[in-house]
């Protein structure tokens, strides 16, 4: 009898141990979701086409992301030429969007000793997110 009451007290001490657990990991693991939270933007960039045509920097491309906008800067040798600068774009779900623009500079802005460096990036709040750098070629054309 005694034998009989000791299994059926480490039975259910097992089976009480294993359920308590069960929950205190997943309550850790639904706290954790929320904490971390998941990210819903995204952005991509295709066919980038830069060209240097005195004083002007030409700039086309295509972009695909879940925002209305993405951004860019443009550094040489560490220092920022131009800071961050946002873009609209026209259809940010339906697919890819075409892009255009230009930057206006000054020779002694741009140096010949470092390649200058255009990055494009979306952003989650101050976050950035998807960074490309893209050299531009500073052949005269």
């Amino acid at each position: 009898m005694k034998r009989i009451f000791l299994f059926i007290s480490l039975s259910l001490v097992v089976a009480c141990s294993n359920n308590e657990n069960s929950e205190v990991i997943q309550n850790v693991d639904e706290n954790t979701n929320e904490e971390v939270g998941v990210t819903d933007v995204s952005v991509k960039f295709s066919g980038i086409d830069i060209v240097y045509d005195r004083p002007v920097i030409q700039i086309t491309g295509d972009v695909q992301t879940t925002e209305d906008r993405f951004y860019y800067t443009l550094v040489n040798e560490e220092e920022v030429i131009i800071e961050e600068t946002l873009i609209e774009v026209d259809e940010p779900v339906e697919g890819w969007s075409a892009f255009s623009f230009e930057i206006d500079i000054t020779d002694e802005e741009l140096s010949d000793q470092d390649v200058p460096f255009l990055t494009f990036y979306g952003k989650d709040g101050e976050e950035i997110i998807n960074p490309n750098y893209v050299p531009v070629d500073l052949r005269f054309y």
